[in-house]
């Protein structure tokens, strides 16, 4: 069966080296698995020069309400007619394998495929440098992916709500009525970079997870450039 197509969706708000850190992993991610992914940042226009050494596509929106920058999102997909929206904070930064682990799952045709744990990595502040895992045992919003036949049925406006929170349950429970099959992949690499101006900020989530992950989980999966963004956040 021939790879579905995907494209790679995120809203962004401020913080530019993080964003840097995002398009830098697409460019790893279309070199790894050797496929053009398209992606695009829903964000204010002063995030365009980035998105544009990447070669990323930018939306111009306002950052109120945030569920208007997903659905904005939505329409690009469905303007360049892919089979599956996968969405990402512009903070998440995944590994190739657990991409193309969510690809192969795409070629079964699943109406919704997630996973069910997420890294959390501080970038500054008191816990700068350390890494946590969270792990569920259901689907979370992060690195989730839609098929456009689900997105149909919902008129490619999932976030039905003008919302500024809460962004995974509204769609969620939007799309459930539609939704016949789901895949959750678990055992994935997928790191929510935290700082100080997140509102759910890495003291929350360095204080409620004790145990602490080997942050080379994270470098591991990056490249040269990633690291060096990284190193000079």
């Amino acid at each position: 069966m021939k790879q579905p197509s995907f494209g790679i969706i995120a809203p962004n708000y401020g913080r530019p080296n993080i964003l840097r850190l995002w398009c830098a992993q697409i460019k790893r991610l279309r070199q790894e698995l050797n496929i053009c992914i398209p992606a695009c940042i829903i964000s204010e226009e002063e995030d365009k020069s980035i998105c544009d050494e990447y070669f990323i596509s930018h939306v111009t929106h306002e950052n109120d309400p945030v569920t208007e920058k997903f659905n904005k999102g939505c329409e690009w997909i469905r303007n360049i007619g892919l089979d599956y929206m996968l969405i990402l904070g512009s903070d998440d930064i995944c590994s190739t394998g657990t991409i193309r682990r969510v690809m192969v799952e795409m070629k079964r045709c699943f109406d919704v495929i997630g996973i069910d744990g997420v890294y959390f990595y501080s970038i500054d502040g008191q816990y700068r440098g350390q890494l946590v895992h969270l792990q569920g045992k259901r689907m979370l919003g992060v690195c989730k992916a839609i098929s456009s036949s689900i997105l149909e049925k919902v008129n490619w406006r999932p976030w039905h709500k003008e919302r500024s929170w809460g962004m995974d349950a509204i769609a969620s429970q939007n799309i459930a009525p539609h939704v016949k099959s789901k895949c959750i992949i678990s055992n994935t690499i997928v790191v929510d970079c935290k700082s100080k101006v997140n509102i759910n900020h890495s003291g929350l989530w360095f204080r409620k997870i004790k145990i602490k992950s080997d942050p080379n989980i994270f470098y591991n999966i990056l490249s040269d450039e990633e690291k060096q963004i990284l190193k000079t956040r």
